[in-house]
C-alpha cells in the first residue's frame, strides 16, 4: 500500500514538472490543474513542497517556474559532473595549500550557479550559499569572470535581464557590473573587495574548454582582512597554475 502511494505521489510530481516544462514563461495553479487534471487542492499543495524545496520558483506574476534545484541537476547532467569531477583535485590542493573557500560556478542561462565548495578553516557566508545555490550573472567575483569571459552582445542582452534583480545587492548596478566585467577582461581575473557583502572579498579566473569558450570559474572566498595584494596575487597564480596543469594534460 504504502509503496503504491509513494508511486502515485512520484507520477504526479513527474506530471507537474512536465506541465511547467512545456511552459515558456511559466504556468499558475489553475493551468497546471487543468492540464494535469488533478485537484486544484492537490496541485497546491504538491506545488508548496516543491517550491519549498527548491524544484519550482513562484515569481512575482503568481507563475510557476524551474527552480534553482532543476536548474542545478540540468547544470549536471550537461556539463556540471564532468566539469566538477576534473576540478575536484584542483580545489582539493588549492584548499590545503590555502586554507580558504574555495568555488567552484558554472553558467545556467542568465546565472551562475555554485557546482562545488570546499570550506576553508574559516566557515563565509557566500552569495550562492552551498551547492546548487544561485545568483544572477554579475554578483560576485565567479559570476563576474564568466560574464565578462562572454561575447559582448550576449554579455549586454544578460545585464539587461538582470538589470531589475541586481538592485537587491549591495552596491550593484548594470552600470557596476559592466565597469566590474571591464576590469576583470584586463586584468584576467575578478576581484570582488567585499562590495556586495561586507566583509567578504573573493577573487576567481576563468575556465575555458578547447574551442576557448568559457565553461565557468573557480576561486577564492576569503574574509577581506586578509585580502592583501601580495595575498590575491598569490591565489590568481595558484589558479593559473592549476588551468595551465589541467590544459597540458588536456583535462580542458
Amino acid at each position: 500500500m504504502q509503496n503504491r502511494l509513494s508511486s502515485q505521489l512520484l507520477d504526479r510530481v513527474l506530471l507537474i514538472l512536465d506541465t511547467v516544462a512545456e511552459s515558456v514563461d511559466g504556468t499558475t495553479l489553475s493551468e497546471i490543474a487543468a492540464k494535469t487534471g488533478l485537484s486544484v487542492a492537490t496541485c497546491h499543495r504538491l506545488l508548496g513542497a516543491m517550491t519549498e524545496r527548491g524544484m519550482l520558483f513562484r515569481a512575482e506574476d503568481r507563475r510557476f517556474v524551474f527552480g534553482a534545484r532543476i536548474g542545478f541537476y540540468r547544470l549536471q547532467a550537461e556539463v556540471g559532473p564532468s566539469l566538477r569531477r576534473r576540478m575536484a583535485p584542483a580545489l582539493r590542493r588549492l584548499n590545503s595549500q590555502f586554507r580558504e573557500t574555495i568555488m567552484l560556478f558554472a553558467r545556467e542561462g542568465t546565472r551562475s550557479v555554485c557546482i562545488d565548495r570546499i570550506d576553508g578553516d574559516t566557515f563565509i557566508e557566500t552569495l550562492t550559499g552551498k551547492i546548487g545555490g544561485t545568483v544572477p550573472l554579475g554578483i560576485g567575483a565567479g559570476s563576474i569572470m564568466i560574464l565578462a569571459s562572454l561575447p559582448d552582445d550576449e554579455r549586454e542582452a544578460i545585464i539587461a535581464a538582470n538589470s531589475d534583480e541586481y538592485g537587491r545587492f549591495r552596491n550593484v548596478t548594470p552600470d557596476s557590473v559592466r565597469l566590474q566585467c571591464e576590469t576583470a577582461r584586463e586584468a584576467g581575473y575578478a576581484f570582488d573587495v567585499g562590495e556586495v557583502i561586507i566583509g567578504v572579498s573573493g577573487v576567481s579566473i576563468p575556465i575555458y574548454d578547447h574551442t576557448t569558450r568559457v565553461i565557468g570559474a573557480f576561486g577564492f572566498t576569503l574574509l577581506t582582512e586578509r585580502a592583501t595584494a601580495e595575498h590575491v596575487l598569490g591565489c590568481v597564480e595558484a589558479l593559473r597554475d592549476e588551468i595551465r596543469s589541467l590544459q597540458r594534460r588536456q583535462f580542458l
